[in-house]
């Protein structure tokens, strides 16, 4: 729900100890997913898991656009986003999204996408040759 996405952000705000954060098999919104996203933009959190959340394409380009606002996601190395309803339309946004994180000066390397029913591994093999689709990973 919003309310729980709103403590969860409230949370991770005031916690500099958290380093994963596994929210998988919630049914959160695309509002809840912006305001876990503007909670982690300066956190120390280094993976966060959002497996079976119902992350749809719409979802993952707003993800991917926050990943590369600048000196944001420092520490963030990893989202899992697997067994979601993400198709190949997404991997170009979140492929660049590493790629500008990274030349940010973050961390991001992984983007996991294992079981995402609309992703077409050659699609991936032939389109995106730094990613892996174990996770996207960058080169």
């Amino acid at each position: 729900t919003n309310a729980g996405a709103w403590a969860l952000a409230s949370g991770i705000r005031f916690n500099r100890e958290l380093r994963v954060l596994e929210i998988s098999s919630c049914s959160i919104s695309d509002m809840g997913v912006a305001t876990v996203m503007t909670a982690l933009a300066h956190s120390n959190v280094e993976s966060i898991i959002m497996t079976k959340c119902g992350v749809t394409d719409e979802t993952a380009r707003m993800i991917a656009e926050r990943l590369k606002e600048p000196n944001s996601y420092r520490q963030l190395q990893l989202i899992c986003l697997d067994d979601n309803v993400i198709s190949d339309k997404s991997l170009p946004h979140l492929a660049e999204a590493m790629r500008v994180n990274r030349s940010n000066g973050g961390k991001l390397n992984s983007v996991g996408l294992r079981g995402a029913g609309g992703v077409d591994e050659e699609h991936v093999v032939n389109e995106h040759s730094d990613i892996w689709l174990g996770g996207l990973l960058m080169d």
